[in-house]
């Protein structure tokens, strides 16, 4: 019996066949005896040498959920083919996949996720048969093989629930033979050019731990809305804003949210249901959001993966946003319109599950629900107010943030009302801080807020708190009481550092030191006493500072003045150059960054040295140092090897004045 046969036949019980059992039964039932035996043994032989592996994938082997909550793990069996040509990949294969996790836990569901002539896949139950048995041929007419590498051939779903809280549990699944579904018991095989071939089997362990109140890292998946108590005209349409929120309460901002997965339940009346749903993550590297329908299925899922290096920071952060809209009930009626995270909903693709990745790790957070109080009102004409409120928002870095406006009516109304908006340059511009909007908003009857979203462009340029005007017009039914809102764009950008301090030109030499040169990381401000330079006794040096911008950044000279200098050089001696964060501004009036911990304030200081005769800066006069002095000594300016920082006393040549005072310092090493 061929392999193909053999992999197809435990799928069907004893007496029972089909067409393509029996085309495989005429196909490879032709083989003679004598040369079957052969066969066989060259499968065993091929059996000993395997070039396939049977393994499984998952997102990550450590998984945090809070105690007692259902946890629901996506596994991935895989095949990995080494092949000498490509003819050799898999044609056929039968897994046989059994759970060895607690008894709290087992596989719920197993997909197949090739296309083949045939295939059945059946979940297992029973004492020592808890698991998947699968099979599948790829093609019984064409030689179809699996490419080398790894291959995706079943998602499977490993379920159960959470232990106690500082309990570790390691659910685990294997490749075991035996495992018996509606057929005989099934064996873990590949077929390859009609060949039996045993692959190396490997089994997959995660350990899955119960949190609760202090555990760490702690994330909530939250919902958030103005207003949880609704009045509006009975029978008029009610349309609630809705912001999915991830809480996160860490120790270490590394920590944080790297993608995450949502499935969010509309469980309110039959009248009411979520029409809109939208992302307000800015430049993901992945994002899918869709609307769910259908029995039990009513919601959104969302999926989001950051940029590399990116997670949400400590604190809550607004992720989604939806629209719940249904109709009020009847006067003096109130009802109840709920949502919630539940798992399982299914959009275009598989059922999605709450589920966040942090530092690589899969955690389960703890889920909140939304519940919203809708009463109906009788209907009053009223005149009817419409306002648009005010925001502020950080700049950001780089791409763009929303700043969220809302535009509302003192009550819902009857009829639609629309109306126009448009953004106006204040201190911040259109294309430079922020995109520009306009065009109609429209409330549906019984609506009473509607969002305006304007994107916010984020730069490092440090600049001043900047504002714009978003202006509400022509109302088709009501009064504009409040026709702007202000949007205030606060800057986040980096406060002005030091960005080199560098003595005399840059070189090692500490010979001479005539000047020291500051320069910082932009366009500063330098208020009397910026700079104070002192000697190791503490006695302070006078110092002449020149400053200039180049490039856009403030460079400032200091040189020496004063009796002590010898020629125009500081005596010999250690020095303190002390930079005063409070006599240095950037470009709104904020103190320097002295000492580069990120808040404004903090001293810039720096060491250094001046020695005669010390040319390489090792902190001594040397042989080597004595060598190149050899070379200038009787040398004078414009001289091929006259070199000035051994010019002790700056007269213009290096004599017997100079030679002594660079013996009197020399140390014979």
């Amino acid at each position: 019996m061929s392999l193909i046969h053999r992999l197809c036949r435990p799928f069907f019980p004893q007496g029972r066949s089909n067409g393509r059992d029996s085309r495989t039964t005429r196909l490879f039932g032709q083989i003679k005896p004598s040369r079957r035996a052969a066969f066989e043994a060259l499968e065993a032989r091929l059996a000993l040498n395997a070039d396939f592996t049977f393994l499984f994938g998952t997102a990550s082997t450590a998984v945090t959920a809070p105690a007692g909550t259902t946890v629901s793990i996506p596994i991935t069996a895989q095949i990995s083919s080494v092949l000498d040509n490509a003819a050799e990949g898999a044609q056929g294969w039968s897994m046989s996949i059994q759970n060895l996790s607690p008894l709290d836990a087992s596989i719920t569901s197993a997909q197949p996720l090739l296309a083949a002539d045939f295939e059945q896949t059946a979940l297992t139950t029973g004492t020592g048969n808890e698991g998947v048995v699968h099979a599948s041929v790829l093609s019984f007419a064409e030689p179809t093989v699996l490419s080398e590498g790894t291959t995706d051939v079943l998602e499977l779903t490993l379920e159960g629930v959470a232990p106690t809280v500082g309990v570790t549990e390691t659910w685990t699944i294997a490749f075991v033979d035996g495992l018996q579904g509606p057929g005989s018991p099934v064996q873990n095989a590949v077929t390859s050019q009609g060949m039996t071939v045993v692959p190396e089997l490997f089994s997959l362990s995660i350990d899955v731990t119960g949190t609760g109140p202090g555990s760490e890292p702690l994330f909530e998946f939250l919902l958030n809305t103005p207003d949880t108590t609704i009045t509006a005209p009975a029978g008029s349409s009610v349309s609630i804003p809705i912001t999915a929120q991830i809480n996160s309460m860490l120790t270490d901002a590394a920590e944080g949210a790297q993608g995450w997965s949502m499935s969010i339940k509309n469980e309110s009346p039959a009248d009411a249901s979520i029409v809109e749903a939208a992302s307000l993550v800015a430049d993901p590297s992945f994002e899918n959001t869709e609307l769910t329908t259908g029995i039990n299925n009513e919601g959104a899922v969302h999926a989001v993966a950051l940029n590399a290096g990116m997670v949400l920071p400590n604190g809550t952060s607004d992720v989604l946003l939806l629209t719940l809209e249904g109709l009020a009930p009847s006067a003096g009626v109130s009802e109840t319109w709920t949502i919630s995270f539940v798992d399982g909903l299914q959009g275009s693709g598989s059922p999605v599950t709450n589920v966040l990745t942090s530092q690589g790790m899969s955690v389960v957070p703890e889920l909140l629900s939304l519940s919203i109080d809708v009463t109906g009102e009788e209907v009053i004409n009223e005149p009817l107010a419409i306002s648009i409120d005010d925001v502020t928002i950080l700049e950001g870095d780089a791409g763009t943030a929303n700043a969220i406006f809302t535009a509302s009516l003192s009550r819902a109304h009857n009829q639609p009302v629309t109306l126009d908006y448009v953004t106006l340059n204040g201190t911040a511009k259109a294309g430079l801080d922020f995109e520009n909007q306009h065009g109609p908003l429209t409330f549906q009857p019984g609506q009473s807020s509607r969002s305006v979203v304007i994107p916010i462009i984020g730069d490092v340029t440090r600049e001043t708190d900047e504002t714009f005007i978003v202006r509400i017009s022509n109302p088709s039914h009501g009064a504009i009481v409040d026709p702007e809102g202000q949007g205030t764009i606060v800057n986040d950008d980096a406060l002005a550092t030091v960005e080199s301090v560098v003595i005399n030109d840059g070189s090692d030499q500490r010979s001479t030191v005539h000047q020291v040169t500051v320069t910082f990381d932009g366009e500063v401000s330098l208020l009397a006493d910026a700079f104070q330079l002192t000697n190791e006794l503490g006695k302070s040096m006078a110092v002449n500072v020149s400053s200039s911008v180049l490039g856009g950044k403030t460079v400032s000279v200091l040189r020496f003045t004063g009796p002590d200098l010898v020629g125009d050089s500081l005596p010999d001696g250690n020095y303190t150059l002390t930079i005063h964060s409070d006599r240095v501004l950037d470009s709104l009036g904020k103190a320097l960054d002295g000492d580069g911990d990120g808040i404004n304030g903090g001293n810039r200081v720096d060491e250094f040295f001046r020695l005669f005769g010390d040319s390489d800066g090792d902190g001594d006069v040397d042989r080597a140092d004595r060598d190149l002095f050899r070379r200038t000594l009787g040398t004078m300016v414009g001289d091929l090897f006259y070199l000035d920082y051994f010019d002790f006393d700056g007269d213009g040549d290096i004599d017997r004045h100079d030679r002594k005072q660079f013996n009197d310092r020399f140390s014979n090493k």
